[in-house]
């Protein structure tokens, strides 16, 4: 018989969770809730009127209190809201849609991050509506963070908000609301200053791509035949024919016929 006092981390948690904050708990206890439901309760969140916009494939993180990917959740205000297969009878007729134009978008910037906050914001508090004053804190501290930053560094800004969203998630006893704590210096640290650890593995990445890719300037260049357009050659060289009348862009080894209908 399975006995769950003599699971070491039961006491621990149960003396965390008496020291935890009053929203801290409420989350815990709502998302344990939501994950006993399990297909019950998705069910019944499908169902709901007031259920706010957002991508179905995000729905489960805001259940299970997980990270949400914001890639995603902007991608959902630009994609169409046509299936991926739908068919429809006119008469005689069958109009079938066999696939739907699909679009991608990153954020990358303040603007693109402020509209997937918001959507996530009107999930979260559907399913979580004690999380208000915290979600509005976090907001203005990245809204801060955002006006303090220089924009050619809102990228590493981004990937802080990654980092802390999915160091809350992955931490019962923090909420988006602790921004003073140890965890986001570290991670504001790691992500956005010029020492920190991601920033300089992508800085090194980024270097070593650009000695492995060559650039432009050291490709071979193509040299053109003078004498091709001077009925000398014949074709038979290895520079590249190009055609002398304005009209005609056309390239080639040898003799061609260009746009005004005469051979060059």
């Amino acid at each position: 018989k399975f006995d769950k006092d003599l699971v070491p981390f039961i006491a621990k948690d149960k003396i965390l969770l008496e020291t935890m904050s009053s929203g801290a708990r409420a989350t815990h206890a709502l998302a344990t809730n939501y994950r006993r439901g399990g297909k019950a309760f998705k069910d019944l969140l499908k169902g709901s009127v007031s259920r706010p916009e957002f991508p179905d494939s995000e729905w489960n993180a805001i259940i299970q209190n997980k990270v949400c990917d914001f890639d995603a959740v902007l991608s959902s205000i630009h994609s169409p809201a046509i299936p991926k297969s739908l068919k429809e009878k006119v008469g005689a007729f069958e109009i079938k849609v066999e696939k739907d134009v699909e679009v991608t978008k990153t954020v990358t910037n303040e603007a693109q991050w402020n509209k997937a906050f918001r959507l996530f914001k009107r999930a979260t508090l559907h399913l979580f509506p004690h999380r208000d004053s915290e979600l509005a804190t976090y907001e203005n501290h990245m809204g801060d963070l955002f006006l303090s930053i220089d924009p050619s560094l809102h990228p590493r800004l981004i990937s802080y908000d990654k980092a802390v969203r999915n160091l809350v998630a992955n931490r019962g006893d923090l909420t988006l609301a602790d921004t003073n704590h140890d965890a986001f210096r570290n991670a504001f640290r790691t992500h956005i200053e010029n020492y920190g650890a991601f920033v300089v593995e992508n800085a090194q990445l980024a270097s070593t791509s650009s000695l492995l890719s060559p650039s432009r300037d050291k490709r071979p260049k193509v040299e053109i035949c003078k004498r091709f357009n001077q009925g000398i050659c014949v074709g038979t060289c290895h520079y590249a024919h190009v055609c002398s009348r304005p009209n005609c862009r056309r390239q080639g080894h040898g003799a061609h016929e260009c746009k005004e209908g005469k051979t060059e």
